[in-house]
């Protein structure tokens, strides 16, 4: 029997469901599928069906079927079993082309940053070596490997004082060490504004997005972080601050030391104690225990979603992955969702997870994904 490609199995499938196939069609149908057991099937059970279509997907993932010459063996198929496995052979049709020009363009995220002069002036750090420096107005910079940019402290104190904007894209994340010896790391799509030097008494940062960060203790300088909704005051000490855009809520989650949360919105403030974290509204500011595996699993390569509701897990996706989920509904948006990925997990495999758990469906249109 000659080969037959994916183009003739899928116009004989067609044929089949159409009830348009001849007869010599339906023998070049059933010869090829018979090729797929060792025995004839008089019943069909889910169980055999499930395996088959298994067998099947296997089969086709090459560009070209040739089946094993079985010419003196005849297999009688009953004609609901062979319908459905004709519908089964479209859908696994459908689903590789699917995932061939959809899934396997969306790669993970991986070290990006831009950094930005006050002027407006841009370096990609892709396109910068190991090793080497730049200046950006009065900042100096040196890339120290690839996940890891240095500020250098300035060597005259008589240059005035600038900010710099350090940015790491949707699908990006960076470690960026300042010139206090403080080490910050932040997640994909986030901001921080840092200046050429900082004074003596304080140390002021500016964030929008998520950091974590192992400030250098400097008993008469505070380090502070400002975002959108708080102003968080530390001496030396590791915390991570949530502050996107779109979130209901920003958080500072507290490791290690001690700091000071106050909302620029209400007037409320609070102290945090090592494994508590402070919830800003916009309505007030509470306080509560967190899971440190949990709040911290970006920074160690992965998502871990302890009953997160749907929206949020997928602004989460969408950030690393550089897509935009759009809901059909908002039935689904606060469904919980539970486990943990990695975040180098291929993009299809991570919706194929979350499809597996009963979550939702999707539906890739480029980096638009539809939740169904």
């Amino acid at each position: 029997m000659k080969k037959i490609t994916k183009e003739r199995l899928e116009q004989l499938s067609k044929k089949w469901l159409d009830k348009t196939i001849t007869e010599e069609e339906m023998w070049e149908f059933e010869s090829w599928y018979a090729s797929f057991d060792d025995f004839s099937f008089d019943e069909f059970s889910e169980e055999e069906a499930e395996e088959l279509g298994q067998r099947m997907f296997k089969r086709l993932s090459s560009l070209s079927i040739d089946p094993p010459i079985q010419k003196s063996r005849i297999v009688h198929w009953r004609a609901n079993i062979f319908k459905y496995v004709a519908a089964v052979l479209l859908l696994t049709f459908s689903l590789y082309w699917y995932y061939d020009n959809f899934y396997n363009r969306i790669a993970p995220g991986g070290n990006k940053l831009f950094v930005y002069s006050p002027s407006g002036t841009k370096y990609n750090l892709t396109d910068v070596g190991v090793g080497e420096q730049f200046k950006l107005g009065t900042s100096s910079f040196k890339k120290l490997d690839s996940t890891t940019l240095m500020m250098q402290p300035l060597v005259s104190t008589l240059e005035p004082v600038e900010y710099t904007t350090i940015i790491t894209p949707r699908g990006g994340e960076y470690k960026v060490m300042l010139t206090d010896g403080t080490i910050v790391w932040l997640n994909a799509d986030s901001k921080i504004e840092i200046p050429s030097r900082f004074d003596d008494s304080i140390r002021h940062v500016r964030l929008r997005g998520e950091a974590f960060f192992e400030v250098a203790h400097k008993a008469q300088s505070r380090f502070v972080v400002e975002t959108d909704y708080e102003k968080i005051t530390v001496f030396g000490t590791k915390f991570n601050v949530l502050a996107y855009a779109n979130i209901r809520q920003s958080q500072t989650s507290l490791t290690e030391g001690s700091v000071e949360v106050k909302s620029t919105i209400s007037a409320d403030k609070v102290m945090l104690k090592p494994g508590y974290r402070s919830l800003n509204s916009g309505r007030g500011v509470s306080v509560a225990t967190f899971d440190p595996d949990e709040v911290l699993a970006w920074k160690n390569g992965e998502f871990m979603f302890n009953g997160l509701e749907l929206q949020e897990a997928l602004h989460r996706l969408s950030r690393w992955y550089d897509v935009d989920f759009v809901f059909e509904s908002n039935n689904k948006k606060q469904k919980l969702v539970w486990g943990t990925l990695s975040k180098f997990e291929e993009f299809k495999d991570a919706l194929l997870v979350l499809e597996g758990a009963n979550i939702a469906k999707f539906k890739v249109e480029g980096r638009r994904v539809i939740v169904k």
